[in-house]
């Protein structure tokens, strides 16, 4: 009988304990943050138009967030071609966790937020797609 009180006294005190540390100080830091540059003023606006870099050899201009047009989706390879409103087109992995490409077609409106590459890395990574 000692021992199923005490046992109980354990679980609470360790649930009041899990309860009061904040979620944020178990929380691990991301590795590769996100590239996330929203409209002036309220954070509610919609996104800008996103911008694809020139060439996808490292060293460029990270690409901006923002609104794409699918140009074309190779679902098999979780690759999704985007184009930019400035007619720039690039490939873009995206981790099947992430989104489900076979739900993408071309002429689709996308939202995409991009890893930022890290210098060793040429590739285009989405951390987050949405259809519009």
């Amino acid at each position: 009988m000692m021992r199923r009180a005490a046992l109980i006294q354990i679980a609470r005190t360790l649930a009041v304990m899990m309860l009061a540390t904040p979620a944020t100080s178990i929380a691990q830091r991301a590795t590769q943050p996100l590239r996330r540059p929203r409209p002036p003023g309220r954070p509610d606006l919609p996104l800008v138009p996103g911008r694809l870099p020139q060439t996808s050899a490292t060293g460029g201009p990270a690409p901006a967030a923002g609104v794409f047009t699918v140009s074309a989706v190779r679902a098999r390879d979780n690759i999704v071609r985007l184009l930019d409103a400035e007619g720039r087109s690039a490939d873009v992995y995206v981790d099947p966790h992430v989104f489900d490409l076979s739900t993408l077609k071309a002429g689709d409106q996308v939202g995409v937020d991009f890893f930022v590459p890290e210098a060793a890395d040429d590739r285009l990574e989405a951390a987050s797609i949405w259809k519009l």
